[in-house]
């Protein structure tokens, strides 16, 4: 079973990036825009990994792991 990364960036072309060179390297990827947007799998427990930005729209990428803690 791959492990799944959660990429949180608003930079699209940055995030795109990510996602397509982890995909290649066999991870299962999910990518969002925000923090907002990680919540949902974030509650589910759906991935083993988070890289996010730190300066995001709205709630900021430390948030986002102070929350997940």
């Amino acid at each position: 079973m791959p492990h799944r990364i959660l990429i949180i960036e608003d930079e699209e072309t940055l995030r795109e990036s990510l996602k397509r060179v982890l995909l290649k390297e066999g991870y299962e990827v999910n990518a969002v825009e925000s923090t907002e947007a990680a919540l949902p799998p974030i509650a589910k427990k759906w991935c083993d990994v988070i890289v996010t930005d730190i300066i995001l729209p709205g709630a900021s990428g430390m948030e986002c792991l102070k929350t997940c803690r």
